[in-house]
């Protein structure tokens, strides 16, 4: 089999947010369907940790400033 690697976005859905993650990945170039690289596929879930984490962060900041302008 051989294989490149091309760029492949992913879509989450985090809290009724989608969240697109774009990383490398292995294509089997004759099927052209993703195939497993350990170490392509853990850089694309430290990518998505991220954006991850970034996004809870400003949905937890977004309800701080609602909760700060009703007066609670």
């Amino acid at each position: 089999m051989t294989t490149s690697i091309k760029n492949y976005t992913n879509t989450f859905n985090i809290r009724g947010k989608e969240i697109e993650i774009t990383a490398p990945a292995r294509f089997d170039d004759a099927t052209q369907k993703v195939v497993p690289d350990m170490k392509l596929d853990n850089a694309a879930v430290k990518m998505a940790h991220k954006n991850i984490v970034k996004c809870s962060i400003l949905l937890n900041l977004k309800k701080l400033k609602h909760y700060d302008k009703s007066g609670i």
